[in-house]
């Protein structure tokens, strides 16, 4: 389970929080009706919240904050469908999500890590940020301070899961998501590898790392 803490810079507000227990479930496992109609319930509330924030205080900075904890390699390779080493290409304008902004990373697949023997040319994969919109000039900002967003160019070892697009109707857009959320990013800064989360990685070779993840997979 895991909670998500609103804090909108400037309001004085009450946090909205949301404890979304959905996303812990297994990919094969369908959505029942109560659990559907909880989510609505909470997207809805969310959305009211962050119009009222939209009108009343336009352009406001919403940090989404979530604690994550650094997982183990094996864990990692074990959670993942796919795994790849790729560059970031593009990234799509903000869309609303579960009331949230989201935006969509495209990858240029460099290496092919898991499965082995695959040849994946791209990837993409949604992450929170941007701007979300709800009218003209009603409009906040989304960032998350514990999963910092990506940049043009930068090629990071990316953990994906596959997911329906329908995943829990809550509008992924994409195929794959961070398969345990940002400690599923590695970043790749000039060969060396370094963790988004945790110090697992503080500079390792990336050949040694994929190395280690194909002895894995």
């Amino acid at each position: 389970m895991r909670t998500w803490i609103y804090s909108v810079t400037g309001i004085a507000a009450t946090a909205c929080m949301l404890t979304l227990s959905a996303v812990a479930l297994p990919q094969s496992q369908r959505v029942t009706p109560e659990q559907r109609q909880r989510n609505a319930a909470v997207r809805l509330q969310g959305l009211q919240q962050l119009q009222k924030t939209a009108q009343s205080r336009p352009g406001a900075n919403i940090a989404v904050h979530a604690d994550y904890v650094g997982k183990p390699l094996p864990e990692l390779v074990r959670y993942s469908d796919v795994i790849v080493y790729g560059r970031i290409t593009s990234v799509s304008d903000a869309y609303e999500y579960f009331a949230e902004a989201n935006q969509d990373y495209a990858v240029k697949v460099l290496k092919t890590i898991k499965p082995k023997n695959a040849n994946i040319p791209i990837v993409s994969f949604p992450q929170i940020g941007g701007k979300l919109w709800f009218g003209p000039n009603q409009f906040v900002n989304f960032s998350e301070s514990s999963n910092p967003a990506c940049t043009v160019g930068d090629e990071y070892i990316l953990f994906l899961k596959e997911v329906e697009r329908d995943f829990f109707e809550r509008g992924f857009r994409r195929d794959y998501i961070l398969a345990t959320g940002p400690q599923s990013k590695l970043i790749v800064r000039n060969g060396l590898v370094y963790s988004v989360v945790g110090k697992q990685y503080d500079g390792v070779p990336v050949d040694s790392v994929i190395a280690e993840i194909e002895r894995l997979s």
